[in-house]
């Protein structure tokens, strides 16, 4: 009987073989082989995930509602600490001029500053959370980076979770668990369904 492999150890490997003869693209890829294993674990949530049976699942999807709150998704606010200093610290490794994490990137890794700007991404995930990250003086697109990857292990126990439940009426172009915009997608079947 074959084994079956989680996906997690399938992306494990394909970062561990992975080669890429492309300038500076393996700096890249070193990065994220390091940066996947700390965000891709569990962190514990502050508040228990209700999972939306088949009916709910079906009649949240009809109104437009996703199957999750985003709020719901928050870590509790150790585990986020926690995570955020490993991704700033791995990011000052791999980063040529390592002096911009000394200062206002800093701020990523406060624990008030940290739950507030968590909680703008999953309530509004755009515009406001960048207008946030500038009065903070901090690079928006390494704040959302550093904010997506502290959330990330949330993300996939959130899919999996919600895994079993059918989610192929959903019409809208953002996640229809957590309602996300795609940072990856791939279109299949006919009609094209992302």
């Amino acid at each position: 009987m074959a084994e079956s492999r989680s996906p997690e150890d399938e992306i494990t490997e394909a970062l561990a073989a992975g080669k890429i003869d492309v300038e500076e693209m393996e700096d890249v890829l070193d990065l994220y082989r390091e940066l996947y294993p700390l965000v891709s674990r569990k962190l514990s949530l502050a508040k228990k995930i209700r999972i939306p049976t088949a009916d709910e699942a079906k009649m949240r999807m009809a109104e437009g509602f996703t199957l999750l709150e985003t709020r719901d998704l928050m870590p509790k606010e150790k585990g986020m600490v926690k995570r955020a200093k490993d991704i700033l610290r791995t990011l000052m490794k791999h980063s040529e001029d390592d002096s911009q994490w000394k200062g206002s990137h800093l701020k990523l890794a406060d624990a008030e500053t940290l739950a507030e700007l968590v909680t703008l991404y999953l309530s509004d995930g755009g515009e406001e959370l960048r207008g946030r990250l500038v009065e903070l003086s901090v690079e928006a697109e390494v704040g959302i980076f550093v904010i997506f990857n502290v959330l990330k292990g949330s993300f996939l126990d959130a899919a999996r979770f919600i895994g079993e439940v059918e989610t192929d009426n959903w019409e809208k172009g953002s996640c229809p668990v957590c309602g996300g915009t795609p940072a990856v997608a791939y279109l299949e079947g006919e009609g094209g369904k992302r």
